[in-house]
């Protein structure tokens, strides 16, 4: 029997984490929502589950310990990992963040909606997009 899929999500925000975890919800059928609270955590959780990379990876970019973009490029360097697809999903719409996130390899750049709804939209199409369209 397969190992069950499971997301990564790196997020140091409580309520941040919160909305994602929510809107997770309509998809935990499909897929196990693991959070870090920082990149090095983000790292040791993937090493924790070495048999299973994780089906996407959602990162936010400004974290303590060791932020988004750090955690993009330990991916995109290790082989097993390089190919998951990251999600930036951040607060953060400075050009040089997103760039650094472009040119680390993230697949798609997301910002945070400030409203409740919009956010819910997101999660929802991101969710939609990762886990119903990807067979890995």
């Amino acid at each position: 029997m397969p190992e069950r899929r499971w997301i990564l999500l790196a997020e140091d925000n409580d309520d941040d984490a919160s909305l994602v975890s929510r809107g997770f919800r309509g998809f935990s059928d499909r897929a196990e929502l693991v959070r870090a609270r920082d990149g090095i955590e983000a790292i040791e959780i993937m090493a924790s589950r070495a048999e299973s990379p994780p089906a996407v990876a959602l990162l936010d970019l400004k974290m303590p310990r060791m932020g988004g973009i750090e955690v993009l490029n330990f991916m995109r360097r290790h082989t097993r990992l390089s190919c998951v697809p990251v999600v930036v999903l951040t607060s953060s719409d400075e050009p040089g963040d997103v760039r650094a996130a472009q040119e680390g390899g993230c697949t798609a750049y997301l910002t945070k909606p400030v409203d409740f709804e919009s956010y819910m939209t997101l999660v929802d199409a991101t969710m939609r997009f990762w886990l119903s369209s990807r067979t890995t």
